[in-house]
Parts: structure tokens; sequence; C-alpha cells
């Protein structure tokens, strides 16, 4: 793709306007939809692979660890520990999980390091302290914390709300 992974183009360029950040999220989530419908769950989506064309349009790669929606067992819950720690569900280690809910928590740590131009924290386990936080519904502190070193209302209401449902924990 000639406009390179999403990865590189974040770190060359630095996070990115809340519009262009829109634009590429909308893109991100039409595609994950499409796949969605289709009975598929990526479980590996982050920057790296998220590509851009050579006119910047945003396109899904690396489907190795895709599965259908439905699970081996029909039921619809999928079992494989697997894709990328720091884009990885809560719900993934504990081998229980909902393909498309694992896609959209990724999706939302994405949001957040393209607009915020870093990732909202390290791993999303009871030992990262901003997850630890973000689990325990202690929004505000998580948000004064990511909140240091910027404008005031940086992160309007809406960013913060849609955020916050996307990384919600959702135990099976």
């Amino acid at each position: 793709m000639g406009g390179g992974e999403l990865f590189d183009f974040v770190a060359e360029t630095g996070k990115f306007s809340e519009k262009v950040a829109r634009t590429y999220f909308h893109q991100m989530m039409n595609g994950l939809h499409y796949m969605h419908q289709k009975g598929y769950a990526h479980r590996d989506i982050k920057p790296e692979n998220i590509l851009l064309s050579h006119l910047f349009i945003l396109k899904l790669a690396d489907f190795g660890f895709s599965s259908a929606l439905k699970g081996r067992d029909g039921s619809g819950v999928l079992r494989t520990k697997l894709g990328t720690e720091g884009y990885m569900a809560p719900e993934i280690p504990l081998k229980q999980y909902e393909g498309k809910s694992v896609d959209i928590f990724a999706a939302g740590v994405i949001l957040f390091i393209m607009y915020a131009g870093n990732p909202p924290f390290e791993k999303a386990t009871p030992n990262d302290p901003y997850f630890k936080i973000i689990k325990e519904k202690k929004f505000d502190i998580f948000w004064k914390a990511h909140s240091r070193k910027r404008p005031v209302g940086y992160f309007s209401d809406s960013f913060k709300d849609l955020f916050q449902r996307m990384v919600a924990f959702e135990a099976k």
C-alpha cells in the first residue's frame, strides 16, 4: 500500500487532529463492520495491521488470526489466546470472549493513540495502573492523568464516552 502502515504514519506525523482521527476511525470501523457482517473477527487489530493506500484510504490487513464469529462450537464464544498485548482485550486471556467485542476494544485503543499520540495503557491487565482505573470505572482519575500537559478540554465528553464504552470489560 502506497501510504504504508498506520503505525508508521502516526509515528512520523504525530497525533492527529480530531477531524483526521475521526476520519480514519470511521474508515476502520467500516472495515470491521464489513468483516463482522461477513461473520468474521479480525482478533489482531493494531496500527501495524492497518494500511493506507496512496490516497490515504485505510485498509485492514493481516488476517492470520481471524476467526468465524460463531467459533468452533457454534456458540459465538471464542477461546484462543492470541493477538498483540497492547491492543488485546482483557477477556482474551480468560479464553472466553466474543470476536466483535475484542475487535472493538482494539479499535478503541487505536482511536486513543491516533488522537492522543500515546496508548491509553500498556496492557489491559489488573497490573497496569491505567487499565485498573478504567476497569474500576474511575474515569475522572484516568482522564485527569491523560490530560496533563494538554489544553483544558482536550478530550471532549463525546470522545471520553466513546472510548470508555469501547474498552469496557465484558467477561462471558
